[in-house]
């Protein structure tokens, strides 16, 4: 699993690489593609979303946006 750079806002990636790059809270298991996208489309139970970027008809997002987007979350709790 790469880490994330919290500072890297210029490199975009797919938002699906992240499903394996983020942890999960179910043990052994990679995190939800559909729940990254959740998050990107509608966020979050509180509303927060995560920022993405459409190109084409793929999405993109960079690790300091994911970094940012679990940052808020972990805060407004």
């Amino acid at each position: 699993m790469t880490p994330l750079d919290p500072a890297d806002f210029k490199t975009l990636r797919p938002l699906r690489s992240y499903a394996q790059r983020l942890p999960s809270c179910r043990e052994g298991r990679s995190l939800s593609r559909t729940t990254l996208e959740r998050y990107a489309k509608r966020g979050d139970e509180e509303g927060v979303r995560l920022k993405t970027y459409l190109i084409g008809t793929g999405r993109f997002t960079t690790d300091g946006d994911v970094w940012a987007f679990l940052n808020r979350r972990n805060t407004s709790a």
